[in-house]
């Protein structure tokens, strides 16, 4: 293993939860509140683009808001599957958040 992160889990034995630093927190489970091995891809590539580029995919300083979170993900990926839309816009109307992706982000609580 070369990146553990503490969590890694056999293929057939997914644990019900999972502890995930903000700036790693999988989309699948925001979404859909399950996850699966995909969840090693996914930080992973998080992983990847930090050693690469030298700083995080998403800015720490807004990852705290799961709103801010998706935004940022919506502009580094473009758009969420369509059977995730509804919950996007549930979340959206929670946080008064007008913008589908970081525009307009405001980082008070």
């Amino acid at each position: 293993r070369l990146i553990d992160l503490g969590e890694a889990f056999p293929h057939d034995a997914v644990p019900d939860q999972l502890a995930e630093p903000s700036d790693l927190q999988v989309p699948e489970k925001l979404f859909t509140k399950k996850f699966d091995y995909r969840v090693d891809l996914w930080r992973a590539g998080c992983v990847i683009y930090t050693l690469v580029i030298g700083d995080k995919p998403f800015a720490w300083v807004w990852v705290w808001r799961v709103d801010s979170l998706v935004a940022q993900m919506i502009h580094f990926v473009e758009d969420l599957p369509p059977e995730w839309r509804p919950e996007w816009e549930r979340m959206k109307a929670a946080a008064g958040r007008k913008h589908e992706d970081i525009r307009g982000i405001d980082n008070s609580p």
